[in-house]
């Protein structure tokens, strides 16, 4: 499948590059980021689908409303990207790669970032992180940091059990450290 150019309905022809505001951004806009996206990924180009995915998001949050279920959903989705991605990145030695998407979603699971309304998702997903900013810091041998990611996510995981899928998964990690 070839990649298709992006074309957003103010007739750039080109990809917009991301925290480039549009004057008005489009519904249209949101899934022409998010197809493009879809279609960098067939292709084997995760860091930049990674790009178009928070373009997509930034798009969504103009047109929807930076709360809107449709927001929610993109940065969720981008945050469990960003992870899945930067694990890839690690278990290939890649560690710039995978430290740059774990501060990414670190930064999407901030309390101001859009899941800041869905607080246990949010948490979740900030638990997820820093279990996997342990086990980088633990790969690159820095132990303290290690540990100190560890301990945040095994306190979020312990103040709510029921939202995190692993929680003995942080704590075999921990082990290791």
């Amino acid at each position: 499948m070839e990649v298709q150019n992006f074309t957003a309905t103010q007739g750039r022809g080109v990809p917009p590059q991301a925290g480039l505001p549009y004057a008005s951004a489009t519904p249209q806009d949101v899934v022409a980021a998010s197809d493009y996206a879809l279609q960098l990924e067939e292709r084997s180009r995760p860091v930049e689908a990674i790009q178009y995915r928070e373009r997509s998001l930034e798009l969504a949050a103009q047109v929807y409303g930076a709360y809107s279920q449709d927001v929610l959903l993109s940065a969720e989705a981008l945050t469990v990207r960003c992870n899945q991605l930067a694990m890839k990145y690690l278990s290939e030695d890649d560690f710039q790669n995978a430290f740059h998407l774990l501060r990414k979603a670190e930064g999407l699971t901030n309390e101001a970032s859009v899941l800041a309304g869905e607080e246990r998702l949010r948490l979740k997903l900030r638990a997820a992180t820093y279990n996997n900013l342990g086990i980088f810091y633990r790969r690159r041998n820095k132990l303290d940091a290690a540990w100190e990611y560890l301990e945040y996510a095994l306190a979020i995981e312990s103040a709510m059990p029921d939202i995190c899928e692993n929680p003995a998964a942080t704590h075999l990690n921990a082990c290791t450290v």
